[in-house]
């Protein structure tokens, strides 16, 4: 695909950038400016190299020198202060958005007849999977209670709703897959239900990834940039685990199957 979209780096790559510049700046990581640069210039590298369709090794090397990177050049400049905290800040930043949202811009090399159903479903299922968490907790709070297993991460979330989230995305999701990946081994049941799984517990918990940050630092939301739904990554949060353990499970699959 030669066109900007689903299939052109260019789009998670930004998303990456984005994520990272609403990460920094709540963390404080912004004004490590040697630490922001490297993760920039690996989100940067990951791009073009994926876009000039390098093997995955190259790509697998150039991650791999973006940390190594992040732990010698903090030592340069003599100020060991800080120095664990700063590396591992940029670490995480770098491995979150540029290495696992940045696994968005590798689905166009599965051997699918056409991966954006998939990539569709993946978003609409993260999506919906707040909203049955939302729509659950206030439905079923008044009658099981509201007991939380994450009271002080994620507050206005109740058992209720994270069990009714999981209950509704589960078929849901699996139902989609099925038409996006009717005609592959994926199509099988167990890697429906799998897949389904991964989405409707894995939104969850990249969710609680950042919930944990911002509760960590004290803001209510990662940025501005969306008005009325916060910053970049408070949409992309829910995406940050799925992406990459579906993009890996499916890749698995599918060079594992018999052609």
């Amino acid at each position: 695909d030669d066109t900007p979209g689903l299939g052109s780096p260019v789009i998670p790559g930004l998303l990456a950038l984005l994520c990272h510049r609403e990460f920094a700046r709540v963390t404080g990581l912004h004004r490590e400016h040697l630490s922001s640069a490297v993760v920039v210039a690996g989100i940067l590298a990951a791009t073009v190299l994926t876009l000039l369709a390098v093997r995955p090794q190259t790509l697998t090397l150039t991650h791999a020198a973006t940390l190594v990177a992040l732990c010698l050049l903090n030592v340069l400049p003599d100020r060991p202060s800080g120095y664990i905290r700063r590396v591992a800040l940029a670490a995480g930043s770098f491995m979150l958005f540029g290495v696992g949202l940045g696994r968005l811009a590798h689905f166009p090399d599965l051997p699918l007849p056409d991966y954006r159903p998939l990539v569709c479903v993946l978003i609409a299922c993260v999506q919906l999977n707040d909203v049955f968490a939302y729509c659950c907790g206030r439905a079923l709070a008044p009658r099981l209670g509201n007991a939380k297993w994450f009271s002080t991460t994620s507050p206005g979330k109740t058992v209720a709703g994270h069990l009714g989230a999981i209950a509704l995305t589960t078929p849901l999701a699996a139902w989609l897959l099925s038409l996006a990946l009717a005609g592959t081994p994926l199509a099988q049941p167990v890697h429906l239900a799998a897949l389904a799984l991964i989405i409707a517990v894995g939104g969850q918990l990249g969710d609680l990834v950042i919930s944990s940050v911002k509760r960590d630092v004290g803001v209510k939301d990662m940025g501005a940039l969306l008005p009325g739904h916060g910053g970049v990554l408070d949409r992309c949060n829910s995406l940050l685990l799925v992406i990459p353990v579906v993009y890996h499970y499916t890749r698995q699959v599918l060079e594992s199957s018999p052609t």
